[in-house]
């Protein structure tokens, strides 16, 4: 579609039943309200993630540490990790930055919510090798 999306991502066991249409579990509750909660456009990985007992890989190229703007009171939701959509879209969308994109986007009434992604967006812009910096030098023997 060529626009930026919300939403939430949590891991744990799930009951999923297709033909009946019955899916039950913690992730879904814990996706749902982070969902809701969220005051931006991205996407925001839960507590659940970061499970000691699931131990999820991520790439780096994959996400990033950011503190998710959330409404007041919901951030024991937040794990510190949201997707690095910016990412993908410059690879994906090199004609259009997502910063043009998502205030085109732009509403009344919600603007917070996409001056959140553009601050996000250019945090992901400008930090694009964050992860080097976690990364201990190579020694020349």
């Amino acid at each position: 579609m060529g626009a930026p999306l919300r939403g939430a991502i949590a891991a744990g066991e799930l009951v999923l039943h297709q033909r009946a249409s019955f899916y039950l579990g913690q992730p879904l509750v814990e996706a749902a309200r982070l969902e809701q909660a969220q005051e931006w456009i991205g996407v925001s990985l839960g507590v659940s993630v970061r499970s000691e007992d699931l131990r999820l890989p991520f790439s780096p190229l994959q996400v990033m540490i950011w503190d998710t703007p959330v409404k007041p009171g919901r951030e024991e939701l937040l794990s510190g990790v949201v997707l690095d959509w910016p990412r993908r879209w410059r690879e994906l969308h090199p004609e259009k930055t997502a910063e043009e994109t998502v205030l085109t986007l732009r509403k009344e009434g919600f603007e917070r919510y996409y001056d959140n992604a553009v601050t996000f967006i250019q945090h992901s812009d400008a930090n694009a090798d964050w992860f080097l910096a976690a990364m201990p030098p190579v020694k020349d023997d």
